[in-house]
């Protein structure tokens, strides 16, 4: 989905210019600026998410950290 509105505005920003169109170009260049801060965010969260998935913090009784410990144990 990020990438299809990656290539939106860049579609936007490309005809605009080619057609002389302001508005449209600047509506490229602002979609595109939010879009590259969006997936920023989106990465820190999805980064942030794995850390406390890796420690175990969502897990409040520790079941599933417990778990995890031991199928990788006996795997190894």
């Amino acid at each position: 989905m990020a990438r299809q509105s990656e290539d939106a505005f860049k579609t936007f920003r490309e005809a605009g210019k080619m057609m002389g169109n302001r508005t449209l170009q600047e509506i490229g260049d602002i979609g595109e600026r939010h879009h590259d801060t969006y997936v920023k965010e989106a990465n820190r969260l999805v980064q942030h998410m794995f850390v406390e998935r890796v420690q175990g913090i969502d897990d409040i009784d520790g079941i599933r950290r417990q778990w995890a410990f031991t199928r990788l144990d006996a795997t190894t």
